[in-house]
């Protein structure tokens, strides 16, 4: 395992749990700066930084995009600023979707196209990740079958997605 990569894995559950469990705690603004630290290292050390830019931003808009109609769909209910001023994703969450999307081609890159195990992935994972952060104290995940099936079809979709616009854009 090469520097880099392990770099990338620390990095991206480091910044993970501590966006969780600042978030849990109300230091809602915490998890993005580690992000947006570890971001800066993770571009500084790749070679091709414009096209991870892209898919970054890529990543950043479709986790904005899911989380903020989980919310509104009354699946999940963020703690953060913009999720209770606003009805949109808080800033931490849409950060771990960009740091997520920073592991996509390098420290998971594993995953390269293999579309229909991403699928079975992600609707296992999707659900379990969610719960998680809610044991945590970072969200509230409303758990029945309705939901926990929304956010499996959501994450099988959203997972072999991703990561074929990786395939196609960062590769």
């Amino acid at each position: 395992m090469t520097n880099k990569i392990l770099f990338n894995i620390i990095g991206f559950y480091l910044c993970w749990f501590i966006s969780i469990y600042a978030a849990a705690n109300g230091n809602y603004y915490l998890g993005p700066i580690s992000v947006i630290i570890f971001l800066l290292i993770h571009i500084i050390k790749i070679m091709n930084y414009n096209q991870e830019i892209l898919f970054l931003l890529i990543c950043y808009f479709i986790g904005f995009f899911i989380d903020t109609m989980f919310l509104r769909f009354g699946i999940i209910e963020y703690h953060g600023i913009l999720s209770s001023k606003f009805n949109i994703a808080p800033v931490w969450v849409t950060c771990l979707w960009v740091c997520f999307g920073s592991s996509i081609s390098h420290s998971f890159r594993w995953f390269k196209r293999q579309y229909l195990y991403l699928a079975l992935l992600g609707a296992v994972s999707g659900p379990i990740i969610y719960y998680s952060a809610s044991s945590s104290g970072a969200l509230n995940f409303i758990v029945n079958n309705y939901h926990l099936l929304s956010v499996a079809l959501c994450w099988s979709l959203f997972l072999p997605l991703i990561v074929y616009i990786s395939d196609r854009l960062v590769d």
